[in-house]
């Protein structure tokens, strides 16, 4: 299935080139575009692409229900239709011929439909035909229409359009030629009511459900004005009027809607009656009878873990997280004097505890909310004993794509993802700028990665006892067996100094691009320990390793950064790889002499070998070390070279 969807790709992208190409030769007598058409090209691909991605066609083109896969197909192409033409009337490709770009996307279409039609019917692939099995988010139940709603909706964009003329002439007038535009506008808001239902009233508590409508409806008035402008050659008419207008009401509307939904919230959460009845509370006060005698305090007597949960109501998924406590701290006594169980991310609450006072310690607030997280983690530190227990949660990275993914539509989704990852992701990794991050968040939903949360515990000094995963968190049992490290300033950074072995044995500092989470050198040890190593001596499923620090080791660009130690002299350009005193530490002792008796470089030999294990590594080095010896420069240059070759021509990587 993943190799026929590759080739299918493939073939995508040969047939909407070979179609454009033969449109504009017959159009032009030429093959390749040019100018505006050459633009227009790259436009309409990468939407044909994009979009393809997005409907899931590739995946979908073998699933047993066609039905599918010829709804994705025609949903693709007449998206890309409507964006490729709002493309060309937003900017100067109005002389783009209108029945060249329904060519250049409807003939696709019907070629691939054809085409993965006959393909189907091979005996071959009716083998790999398989059932659908696609889960569906949320199941949105639209109940009556808000008349009410469509008449402000009405009146809002009718009054924004005269405030947009005052905007471009200077005053409140109906120009004969606006009333064009405002024609357009109030029959493509028509139009977005039907398909979008956002004036119908939903019945469902998630808020992204809610808004969603609305931003959509914007989208689709803008595909519709696109085409009525793009169609009909109506370029006299002011496209700030037409598509201002209607990006201004979008946001002007979604926000509305926003302080509508956020304060019916507000007015539901502070009825009173219905939260006294909810607690089951009565007005009816009585006095109350307390016998002082019968009450006794038992700080001492040991407790259990249940019984104390057992008198928290609001915690959700209580049963869970209390049989992963019982099953992992039996050894541990608890009672009053030596426990604490709270949730706070207020650092007071924790200072108040007397130091090395407590052999458990449990906070039930995620620790996404604390904005200074590693003096919080060193407090703790601070008031468990030796070999005392921390127990914390947090929302990690592995598993917000997931939970913001389930909690709104695809539309909003793809929208807002991209910023968000930028905003909690990458601004809080650059100097200087993460500081408007801190300022505006005030450290609260922060987004850690696991390597990130479990770096700083190591770093606090506890080691992870064990994990679980209950309702996209994760719960944590940590140990206190070590002092917190003395490292001044851990790496943060885009860009990392890494320790590694250098000439001579001694140690150096040189540059990478980060490609593993934050903190995720204090696990190097502990991974180590509890981790096999695979055939080339890597750590088996790391991690720590990020995304997009994969794509960036795989295609070397985390070693670019290197170039400015060659520059410091640190290291050479051709040269055995760099190693970490860890890893060092495999190698046999005299190839450790060995190789530190040249400075390491950024291209090592394993480029020319291409070794296949860790003993093949080791034989690889040995073999360039000794020729280094003899013929310093000419071994370099010829190691240089085939490596370069390799890295090229060949795709060889380190893995």
């Amino acid at each position: 299935m993943k190799v026929f969807k590759n080739y299918y790709i493939i073939l995508d992208i040969l047939i909407v080139t070979v179609t454009f190409g033969i449109l504009y030769f017959l159009k032009y007598d030429v093959i390749l575009p040019k100018g505006n058409y050459l633009f227009l090209f790259l436009i309409h691909l990468s939407y044909w692409l994009l979009l393809s991605y997005y409907y899931k066609k590739y995946s979908l083109v073998l699933v047993s229900e066609y039905k599918l896969f010829i709804n994705s197909l025609l949903l693709s192409t007449l998206l890309a239709l409507f964006l490729t033409i709002s493309v060309v009337a937003l900017t100067e490709l109005m002389d783009v011929s209108r029945l060249f770009i329904l060519k250049m996307t409807i003939i696709p279409m019907v070629v691939e439909f054809i085409l993965i039609s006959l393909i189907r019917s091979l005996p071959q692939f009716k083998l790999n035909i398989f059932q659908n099995d696609y889960q569906k988010i949320e199941e949105i139940q639209y109940l009556e229409a808000r008349p009410i709603w469509a008449i402000l909706g009405a009146f809002m964009l009718i009054g924004l359009y005269f405030v947009m003329i005052k905007l471009k002439t200077g005053e409140f007038y109906l120009y004969p030629w606006s009333e064009r535009i405002l024609l357009i506008l109030f029959a493509s808001w028509i139009i977005t009511i039907p398909l979008t239902k956002k004036y119908s009233f939903i019945k469902t508590n998630n808020f992204y459900y809610k808004i969603g409508p609305y931003i959509k409806s914007g989208l689709i008035m803008l595909l519709i004005a696109a085409m009525v402008y793009f169609f009909f050659r109506i370029e006299s008419l002011s496209r700030f009027l037409l598509f201002g207008t209607i990006f201004i009401y979008t946001i002007i509307e979604t926000f509305s809607f926003y302080i509508y939904y956020i304060s019916k919230k507000y007015d539901s959460e502070l009825n009173i009656d219905d939260l006294l009845e909810k607690n089951r509370f009565s007005w009816n006060i009585e006095d109350f009878d307390f016998d002082a005698e019968s009450a006794q305090y038992q700080s001492g007597k040991e407790i259990s873990i249940r019984s104390i949960f057992n008198q928290i109501s609001s915690l959700d998924d209580k049963n869970q997280i209390v049989d992963f406590l019982e099953q992992n701290l039996k050894d541990i006594t608890i009672n009053f004097y030596s426990s604490s169980i709270l949730s706070t991310i207020t650092l007071e609450n924790i200072e108040i505890i007397r130091n090395n006072s407590k052999n458990l310690l449990i906070n039930l607030h995620k620790l996404n909310d604390i904005r200074r997280l590693n003096q919080y983690l060193i407090t703790s530190h601070l008031k468990l004993i030796p070999d005392g227990i921390l127990v914390g949660n947090f929302l990690p990275i592995e598993t917000t794509f997931n939970r913001l993914r389930n909690q709104m539509p695809k539309l909003l989704f793809t929208l807002f993802y991209p910023f968000h990852f930028l905003f909690t992701r990458v601004i809080p990794k650059i100097p200087k700028i993460n500081r408007l991050y801190f300022l505006i968040t005030q450290g609260k939903n922060r987004t850690i990665s696991k390597a990130e949360m479990y770096g700083r515990l190591n770093f606090c000094g506890f080691k992870i006892e064990n994990d679980i995963i209950i309702n996209d968190k994760l719960f944590f049992i940590a140990k206190k067996v070590k002092t917190v490290s003395n490292v001044a300033n851990p790496s943060y950074h885009p860009i990392v100094k890494l320790t590694r072995v250098g000439y001579n044995k001694e140690l150096i500092k040189i540059h990478k691009f980060r490609t593993m989470h934050p903190y995720s050198e204090f696990l190097q040890k502990d991974i180590y320990e509890e981790n096999e190593l695979d055939a080339r001596g890597k750590f088996k499923n790391d991690f720590r390793i990020t995304s997009w620090g994969r794509i960036m080791r795989k295609f070397w660009i985390d070693e670019l950064p290197q170039i400015y130690d060659w520059i410091q002299g640190r290291i050479n350009l051709v040269g055995v790889r760099a190693l970490s005193e860890q890893y060092f530490s495999l190698y046999p002792k005299e190839l450790q002499d060995l190789r530190t008796r040249f400075k390491p470089g950024i291209i090592p030999p394993f480029y020319v070998d291409l070794p296949e294990d860790l003993n093949d590594i080791f034989k690889s080095e040995e073999r360039y070390l000794k020729q280094k010896i003899n013929a310093p420069l000419r071994t370099d240059l010829k190691y240089g070279l085939k490596a370069l070759i390799n890295i090229i021509f060949k795709g060889a990587r380190s893995g």
